[in-house]
């Protein structure tokens, strides 16, 4: 499959916009009538990329040239004094943001530099020049700067060392040393510290694969192999991405691998891990099936025969089963369907069959505790173990005059005495099945305590019940008092669950609690405490009739 002229037609539809969205006075502005360095200098380098593309329709155009010209004049005269790129959404005189800027425009150079002849050509060779010079003057910029987040780190080390060694820069590059010697920030499973698997896995990844090419220090590409190996088991069965667990503002968005299929790409190529290139056109072809086309167009012109290892593999059942303590999570996935189990989150339960998924929480107000928040995932012969414990605690009197009489400005945290009158203790125990897993949930101690379980399904399913179906709506909800209870999607995919059982109608939620859907359907199964009961979910059909 030749995967380069499937990126090509996409590549020049968005330099066409960026084109014609060019001002007289050089910055291209699509959409928004606004743009600054970081973002003119992204579009730079698609230009540029497509300027010396023989397969795309741009390649040495005259007029392209000419644009090009133009806009690096904008950018060279908008840059901070001292080289350095705005972000102008938050960052001002960024060293990461002009980084991440800097590694895009410095693609063109890589493919230059295992393209001679191409390069010699003298319009070719003048916008190069010019190109050095804008990189240049960031990296000095990028020096003089600093960084906020752990990924920025890895992004100014991979520009600074790519840079220095395309420039002949040792400053550059011994200021990348300067970031890499607090070394990687990536455990033993392969998770980088900002767990993010919708975007800073991707940053990450890309940024150590650049370190490797250009250090030549193999602990950078096996780091990146390593996070994306992890990754398979964040795939879920309708092509999307678990985000649930992402510490980032990728939290809990829809994401789709097309991010993933070129890093894949690479590290199997770089590794020679048949694997990964696999994963590569996995991830390729799934992101097609949705509508979503694949960056990596300059990496396939720079190792070019990487395109034609990029292969179908056996396509068998996608299986795993994985616990990762140091995250908190745990991934179940047997082909259509998955279960994830989170440590420490009010939504701690997620169980998805196709495109249909269902989360859980478990409501119960005592004191200033409002939820289930497990205090780690413990692996059992037969499964997992989470538990919870919420202290019934009342404040003492002081029993004298304090130095304020003002509520708010006492130290009522930290000063105080509490007095503890007894508490509720729950363990739930998460056993996988072949088709689902049972959950026994056990609530000890404080009594008369009335508890829910809030399970959030789609809305516009099929639900249906032991004597009633209906389609479940956004923002609504049902006790369920008995029996079981079943999801149906349009795409034929069931979630089961019960036996169901309501012993109670409380539904007050206090502040700080998770809040209940607005955009899916909430079934209630309420108990009072103590209790001891066990659910099943399942895939499978309950009721044999269809509706």
């Amino acid at each position: 499959m030749n995967h380069l002229m499937q990126l090509v037609p996409s590549c020049d539809a968005r330099v066409d916009a960026l084109l014609a969205s060019q001002t007289p006075s050089g910055e291209y502005v699509p959409g928004n009538l606004f743009t600054d360095t970081r973002n003119q200098g992204f579009s730079i380098s698609q230009v540029f990329f497509a300027y010396l593309t023989p397969e795309s329709r741009h390649c040495l155009k005259e007029s392209v040239a000419d644009s090009l010209s133009l806009a690096l004049s904008w950018e060279e005269e908008h840059l901070r004094e001292n080289g350095s790129m705005d972000l102008a959404t938050c960052n001002f005189a960024s060293a990461p943001d002009t980084a991440f800027t800097v590694n895009a425009l410095l693609m063109p150079l890589m493919y230059l530099h295992t393209n001679e002849s191409l390069a010699a050509l003298p319009g070719v060779a003048s916008l190069a020049d010019r190109l050095r010079h804008l990189i240049f003057r960031a990296c000095e910029g990028i020096i003089a700067g600093g960084f906020h987040t752990p990924n920025h780190r890895w992004a100014i080390a991979a520009c600074l060392k790519t840079a220095g060694r395309l420039l002949e820069n040792q400053d550059f590059s011994r200021t990348a040393d300067l970031y890499l010697a607090e070394g990687l920030d990536i455990d033993a499973d392969g998770e980088f510290a900002e767990r993010s698997t919708g975007t800073y896995n991707l940053v990450n990844d890309d940024q150590m694969i650049r370190l490797y090419l250009a250090t030549g220090e193999r602990m950078y590409l096996d780091a990146a192999c390593a996070n994306l190996r992890m990754m398979r088991c964040y795939m879920e069965p309708d092509d999307t991405i678990f985000t649930m667990n992402s510490t980032r503002q990728d939290h809990g968005t829809r994401v789709y691998p097309e991010g993933y299929a070129i890093l894949c790409a690479l590290c199997g190529y770089l590794s020679e891990d048949a694997s990964l290139l696999d994963d590569a056109e996995k991830y390729f072809q799934a992101s097609l099936r949705h509508g979503r086309v694949p960056r990596g167009l300059e990496w396939l012109k720079i190792f070019p025969d990487m395109d034609a290892m990029m292969r179908k593999g056996d396509h068998h059942p996608v299986e795993y089963h994985r616990f990762f303590p140091a995250s908190g999570i745990v991934r179940l996935r047997r082909d259509t369907w998955s279960m994830t189990l989170l440590d420490g989150k009010p939504d701690f339960l997620y169980f998805q069959s196709q495109t249909q998924r269902l989360s859980m929480s478990i409501y119960a107000n005592v004191c200033d505790k409002r939820h289930f928040l497990s205090s780690g995932i413990t692996r059992e012969e037969d499964g997992y173990t989470l538990c919870c414990h919420w202290d019934s605690w009342y404040y003492e009197p002081f029993g004298e005059e304090r130095e304020t009489r003002d509520w708010w400005q006492m130290d009522n945290e930290h000063t105080r005495q509490k007095k503890i009158l007894g508490g509720l203790d729950m363990h739930i125990h998460v056993k996988p099945l072949p088709d689902g897993f049972s959950m026994r949930i056990k609530a000890t101690g404080l009594d008369r305590v009335p508890v829910r379980l809030e399970v959030t399904l789609p809305s516009g399913t099929l639900l249906r019940g032991e004597s009633f179906f209906m389609r479940t709506v956004p923002g609504s909800s049902v006790h369920a008092q008995e029996g079981f209870l079943e999801s149906q999607a349009d795409d034929g995919s069931i979630l089961s669950f019960g036996p169901c059982f309501s012993e109670h109608m409380v539904q007050y939620r206090m502040g700080n609690a998770l809040p209940q859907s607005s955009d899916g359907f909430t079934a209630f199964l309420n108990a009072l405490t103590p209790f001891d009961r066990e659910i099943t979910f399942s895939t499978k059909k309950v009721f044999p009739y269809t509706a």
